[in-house]
């Protein structure tokens, strides 16, 4: 057997779990996690085109969007670092998929909408050693202890997977969760007795597959280096910005000089980069609204810069 591809990389995992006739497969790992809350019977794939890459690479985002049988919106998407910002970045994007299913029509009540984000490299949470993690909307009242609170709703609710906190030493074929959680933390330690799940087998021939695929390979290296340029920019732009900061805190004595440069700094570095890579994809031949829709630039930002 060829060496097996990282599933819990964005790229392979889009390729196995969100694309056409791989429904189940998708089914089959959601179910794992909502133990029941809900149960879903199947779902609709949303956006299951594959961006294309440049030979400078980029970053878009390869998340994988379904809608259940009962209208419910599912975005699952997989993150390698946690930037500082993973929590309010996953309630943006359940609140713009509420948004959509609102202009179909539906009442505030029927647009619901669940999250999944798989942290692949790192950790979100230092106060539990659970790898899935639930966030949910909650009321709480002057006077109760931290531990008390009531739920306000379900139409937002938000699931964090945190691969290293998984021991593949408790893969259980009697508990699917820990099944799906070994395929993308470490494929190869899948028991046999795992694999005459039906769609556990699925998933894994399907990577066999792609593992075998010259083209992918290539093309998984390609966004494995788009990704590793990506956060060594940002984490530069981070220490820069802590640099600035402090010395401005220190020279003027204001505790808001440090905040004020980790953000210019961030900033630039993601502006500069996401510059870089609308240029490499107008190259290519890209339209302005795919690449103002995976680099995040206006429209408007996008043809400015396809006429420089």
């Amino acid at each position: 057997m060829c060496h097996l591809l990282r599933p819990k990389q964005d790229f392979v995992f889009k390729n196995i779990f969100g694309v056409e006739n791989y429904e189940p497969v998708l089914v089959s790992f959601l179910n794992s996690i909502f133990k029941g809350h809900p149960h879903i019977k199947s779902i609709t794939l949303k956006n299951t085109e594959q961006v294309k890459e440049t030979e400078r690479g980029k970053i878009s985002r390869l998340d994988v969007n379904a809608v259940t049988d009962e209208g419910v919106g599912l975005d699952v998407e997989i993150q390698c670092k946690d930037t500082g910002e993973i929590p309010a970045r996953a309630i943006h994007s359940i609140s713009r998929m509420q948004t959509d299913q609102l202009h179909a029509g539906k009442s505030y009540n029927d647009a619901k909408a669940i999250g999944v984000w798989i942290m692949a490299d790192d950790n979100l949470f230092d106060d539990c050693d659970d790898p899935v993690t639930e966030g949910y909307w909650a009321r709480r009242s002057r006077g109760w202890s931290d531990n008390e609170h009531k739920v306000l709703d379900d139409v937002q609710r938000l699931f964090f997977i945190e691969l290293k906190k998984f021991d593949l030493g408790k893969v259980d074929e009697q508990d699917l969760l820990t099944v799906w959680l070994t395929f993308l933390k470490e494929p190869a330690r899948l028991p046999q007795s795992a694999l005459t799940i039906e769609e556990v087998h699925k998933a894994f021939d399907r990577l066999v597959f792609l593992s075998g695929d010259e083209k992918v390979r290539f093309e998984a290296q390609k966004r494995q280096e788009a990704l590793n340029d990506y956060y060594s920019v940002t984490a530069t732009a981070e220490r820069r910005g802590e640099a600035r900061g402090e010395a401005r805190g220190e020279a003027r004595g204001e505790a808001r000089g440090r905040a004020k440069g980790e953000a210019k700094g961030l900033a630039k570095g993601i502006a500069k980069k996401a510059r870089e890579t609308a240029l490499a994809m107008l190259a290519d031949g890209v339209s302005v609204e795919k690449v103002s829709l995976y680099t995040g630039l206006s429209v408007e930002e996008v043809r400015t810069l396809s006429k420089s």
